[in-house]
């Protein structure tokens, strides 16, 4: 049997729209990989991922269309979710990639995809791969946590010891829906807003000389970064304590000082990912409760870092009160006014301060090291981000190669690490560095 339709969110039609386009599909898949030290039973961790997919609907749930309109289904009873064993040497980074990138079909509904690669008879890397249609970042801190207990219930042959969840994402969709017009106000703040604004101008890949043999265009993501030193965190949150805002928004500023540093063009538009978890019925809710805000900053009134920061953060907290307004209802109302090929408008660019993973520990297993995989699919055309890892902090640039020069991406990765240097270094006041 199953549950009725249910009209997407906005977040979910984007994901299903750029699904249908079949633009970069890979980067919209979720991989979650550990290492894990100490005996795993895969058929315990296929029932404990199976249990996962009974809790939380939106991990069994279909996305089909009828008469033109998206809408999910949720199917029931849970298909069981099996774990495919494979034997390789560390790290296995080719066999985790492909299998992070294998393509899902929405309207056969994108059940978690469970491997684990043995290293040896007790040393294993479990991949888990979600459709961010059905998740983000804040859903595997819950799936992290719940799976470590409902694996241990599994070995144990006990019941779980975790409450029934308070919410189904089906009612977040609906409940987006009833409000769609109460948002009339703060969608006319974004329009307002984003009057005239264009894309970050972003130099496109040089083109082979005439005489050159040709070559076949770039095409999948590029990838760049470097280590932050140590204590660069740390210093980065005392500047934020001191312009009474958070170290993500000095973040932030150093993508906008980067982009001016690179660019010369004064009105930026940058994107930044705002959660939508406000209650109880929303904090432990696994689904896809982001939003993107499209922050416009004319930096011609900063002179230096620190009012740059200022301006960004009165900027944010701006665009936190309008929160509530779906980026793609703005992206409609708009029109075709500076829309991209990937169905955007106006954001190419994005910044992010990515905290570290979480990590699974199932028991019987010691340790638990988060392992990396790099999928090579862009969802944007530059993203600028400081990530938090087991090793430190770094700086990375990831880049659209087919719409992005690699090296105009790595003077982009220069320009935002000294700009997070500046930032550190307590002293603000240094002049912002224009072309």
């Amino acid at each position: 049997g199953r549950e009725g339709p249910v009209p997407l969110s906005y977040a979910q039609r984007r994901m299903w729209l750029m699904d249908r386009l079949g633009q970069d599909r890979a980067a919209y898949h979720v991989p979650f990989a550990t290492r894990l030290r100490g005996p795993l039973d895969p058929e315990a961790l296929g029932r404990a991922v199976t249990a996962l997919t009974v809790r939380h609907q939106v991990l069994r749930t279909r996305y089909a269309e009828r008469d033109g309109e998206p809408y999910q289904e949720v199917l029931t009873p849970a298909p069981a979710v099996r774990v495919r064993v494979v034997a390789e040497p560390a790290p296995a980074t080719g066999t985790l990639r492909a299998a992070a990138a294998r393509p899902f079909d929405l309207a056969e509904g994108p059940l978690p995809r469970v491997l684990a690669v043995r290293h040896g008879p007790e040393d294993h890397t479990v991949l888990l791969t979600f459709h961010h249609i059905s998740v983000d970042g804040a859903s595997l801190d819950v799936l992290c946590r719940e799976l470590a207990e409902l694996y241990a219930a599994e070995c144990a042959g006990r019941a779980a010891r975790l409450p029934e969840p308070v919410a189904q994402y089906a009612d977040y969709a609906r409940r987006e829906q009833r409000r769609a017009g109460e948002l009339e106000a703060g969608l006319e703040h974004w329009l307002t807003r984003l009057a005239g604004a264009r894309p970050v101008p972003l130099p496109p890949p040089e083109q082979p000389r005439a005489s050159a043999q040709p070559t076949a265009p770039l095409t999948g993501a590029g990838l760049l970064h470097r280590p932050l030193a140590d204590g660069t965190l740390g210093a980065l949150r005392a500047v934020s304590a001191r312009h009474r805002t958070t170290p993500f928004t000095v973040v932030l500023a150093a993508a906008y000082a980067a982009l001016l540093r690179t660019t010369g063009h004064e009105d930026l538009v940058v994107g930044c990912a705002a959660d939508h978890r406000d209650g109880t019925r929303t904090r432990e809710l696994v689904g896809l409760c982001v939003n993107t805000l499209p922050l416009r900053v004319h930096t011609e009134g900063a002179a230096d870092f620190g009012e740059l920061l200022d301006l960004v953060r009165d900027t944010l907290l701006e665009g936190i009160a309008h929160r509530d307004v779906p980026f793609d209802l703005i992206v409609e109302r708009l029109g075709g006014a500076g829309r991209d090929r990937r169905g955007g408008t106006l954001l190419n660019v994005t910044a992010d301060l990515v905290p570290a993973p979480p990590v699974l520990r199932l028991p019987g297993t010691a340790g638990g090291e988060p392992v990396p995989v790099d999928l090579g699919a862009a969802k944007f055309g530059l993203s600028l981000c400081v990530e938090e890892t087991a090793h430190g902090a770094r700086c990375l640039v990831q880049y659209d190669r087919a719409g992005l020069d690699g090296g105009a991406a790595l003077r982009l990765l220069d320009a935002f690490a000294d700009a997070l240097n500046t930032a550190a270094s307590g002293e603000p006041a240094a002049p912002l560095r224009r072309p």
